[in-house]
């Protein structure tokens, strides 16, 4: 019998046509996975979000999986990785946010203390494809599996394709090779307005940011807080007329505000509405996961971060070492006029209030 001559698919080709059938073009990525494990060369037609944190691409690719109603795919570079991201795969399975979360595992990770954790309560499910040719098929399940009722995350577990002799995942580089910034980068670039406050400062009252917010804002601004204008008179300051214009920190978890606006400015963006975004925090939760500044830079998203700064953290020279567009402002009349002038900006702005 004549062999075929038919060039036999990989299992990353067989993959991506998984992707392709799916209508899923976009991949979220966490350190060390764009490049390595999942494939030498993303093929024509798909995008890699890349994020330096892995918890960062999870509430990501949650929030933009929440707007758009469809599954949103995520690569993990490692099982250990996995612990990073508990907290937010916690969130998108009380959110119900349909995820796929592959992790590309190392030899023996059964035996490794995440390996004895899973399945756990952090996902909806964990799918383990022993072999790498399963993974396709393992896929198409955990797909399948997201969106059904109650919609959530499942974990697919994958063994990691070996990686090119010689080669070392840089841990300082950004996926296109740009360095990325680091503290002692931006000591020189702190504006006097950054230090620490004086006696007699005090914090801007709650109330009174969100009513300046409010009447500064497009009326169709999509809102990410923390949580602390959910009742009383801070709800009534701002109430959406839609309920997927508010989205709120219902899990106490620290740095989820900025990389979920990220996902639902870069879904808004998607779905041709190109609402625009309001991030509402603090200053110690942006500095959590300031890294998802990189990709809102990258992207050019229309997303503006309030940082209530109560006690003068260096939040503007980070987020200046990031590329962002950032402003330091005390009072409420300089905080209406930056957020104002920050939707005019082409791409994400930080304005660091600090205490009057």
């Amino acid at each position: 019998m004549q062999q075929s001559r038919a060039k036999r698919r990989t299992v990353e080709e067989s993959a991506f046509e998984l992707l392709r059938r799916l209508e899923l073009a976009t991949i979220f990525a966490g350190p060390g996975s764009s490049g390595q494990s999942w494939h030498p060369a993303v093929p024509e037609g798909f995008r890699i979000v890349a994020h330096d944190q892995c918890s960062a691409a999870v509430t990501t690719a949650s929030a933009y999986a929440r707007i758009t109603g469809a599954t949103a795919l995520v690569a993990i570079a490692s099982e250990m990785d996995v612990v990073g991201t508990a907290a937010p795969l916690l969130a998108a399975t009380q959110g119900g946010d349909p995820l796929v979360v592959v992790v590309f595992t190392r030899p023996g990770w059964r035996d490794s203390a995440v390996g004895l954790m899973l399945p756990g309560p952090w996902a909806k499910q964990t799918l383990v494809a022993e072999q790498r040719r399963y993974a396709p098929s393992v896929l198409a399940a955990a797909f399948e599996l997201s969106m059904q009722t109650p919609r959530g995350p499942v974990v697919v577990m994958v063994p990691a394709r070996p990686a090119p002799a010689g080669a070392s995942p840089g841990s300082g580089t950004r996926r296109d090779g740009a360095v990325l910034p680091h503290a002692e980068h931006a000591t020189a670039r702190v504006p006097a307005s950054t230090a620490p406050r004086e006696a007699g400062h005090r914090a801007l009252g709650p109330v009174d940011i969100v009513r300046a917010l409010r009447a500064a804002a497009p009326e169709d601004t999509v809102l990410v807080d923390d949580g602390r204008a959910r009742k009383g008179p801070m709800a009534a300051a701002w109430s959406p007329p839609q309920p997927e214009m508010r989205h709120w920190n219902l899990h106490g978890i620290s740095g989820w505000e900025l990389p979920f606006a990220v996902g639902v400015a870069l879904a808004e963006r998607d779905l041709g509405r190109m609402r625009p975004v309001l991030a509402v925090t603090t200053a110690a939760s942006v500095l959590a996961t300031i890294s998802a500044l990189t990709t809102a830079v990258q992207l050019r998203l229309p997303l503006v971060t309030v940082a209530l700064n109560e006690h003068g953290q260096r939040l503007h020279a980070l987020a200046a070492a990031y590329d962002a567009r950032t402003t330091s402002i005390r009072g409420i009349d300089a905080l209406a006029e930056a957020t104002a002038a920050a939707w005019s900006h082409d791409g994400p702005t930080v304005v660091n209030v600090l205490p009057q």
